[in-house]
């Protein structure tokens, strides 16, 4: 009986141990390798008063419609997400084909627009994958009067007086071919996502030229300066130095 009890015991061990080392076999400490991405971009420095670039996707730009690469700059690194905001004006389009209020953002043709002819003019497939969606904001957006006043941005909390920080040129494409209007100091205005309610309805703040935020009616052809949330972890093989000059340009992996 003792015997019996002994080889049982021994069985029971060595199945135990059996299964403790299959256990350690298929679980590993390794972690997932760092992406480019997520080492070197980074947003807004206040110390240094900078920020980083890179460059992503594609857009026309010259006079003639050609295609050249989308510089952004990145204002914060948000849940592994890089916030970027184009360093143009890269068209012109009416917020709303008529003046009246919307419910919200995606109720406007502007979201449509952007979402979908633009951010398939913009995007590869594969960059497109790289784009955070909500429901809020779709992938393409544009910014809101808190986003233009907030200091972790780079922006100062200014509403109505001149803001440099705001202000803003438009690429030769959206100067020539799609009728942008250009100060003398070259900079043009471009639409807010902050609807501005009033009894007659149908106004949008805007960007002005020399920064200051405004407001204009949905059917006027106004700037469009595109946002979008690119996750870091896409982002890999950079070459640049992430200047505006020399800015940073990823490859994408899975």
């Amino acid at each position: 009986m003792r015997r019996m009890m002994r080889v049982f015991l021994f069985l029971l061990l060595w199945c135990m141990l059996a299964v403790s080392c299959a256990g350690a076999e298929g679980f590993s400490t390794e972690t997932q390798p760092i992406t480019d991405g997520e080492t070197l971009l980074r947003g807004y420095d206040a110390d240094t008063e900078s920020y980083v670039y890179l460059t992503f996707g594609s857009y026309p730009f010259e006079r003639d419609g050609t295609e050249q690469p989308c510089l952004w700059r990145v204002l914060a690194i948000e849940n592994q997400y890089a916030f970027l905001l184009n360093e143009y004006v890269v068209d012109f389009q009416p917020f709303h084909s008529v003046k009246e209020d919307q419910e919200d953002w995606p109720d406007y043709d502007l979201y449509d627009y952007m979402n979908t002819t633009m951010l398939s003019d913009m995007f590869t497939v594969e960059e497109q994958a790289c784009l955070r969606y909500t429901y809020e904001l779709g992938r393409l957006f544009i910014l809101n009067n808190k986003e233009f006043m907030t200091r972790a941005y780079g922006f100062r909390p200014i509403l109505t007086e001149v803001e440099w920080e705001r202000e803003c040129p438009p690429t030769p494409y959206a100067k020539t071919l799609k009728g942008a209007y250009v100060h003398e100091n070259g900079n043009t205005w471009y639409w807010s996502r902050t609807c501005r309610h009033t009894a007659a309805g149908g106004y949008e703040h805007i960007l002005g030229y020399n920064g200051h935020i405004s407001m204009a009616g949905f059917t006027r052809i106004g700037g469009v300066r595109p946002a979008c949330y690119v996750d870091c972890a896409m982002l890999d093989n950079a070459t640049g130095t992430g200047t505006k000059e020399d800015p940073y340009v990823f490859s994408i992996v899975p």
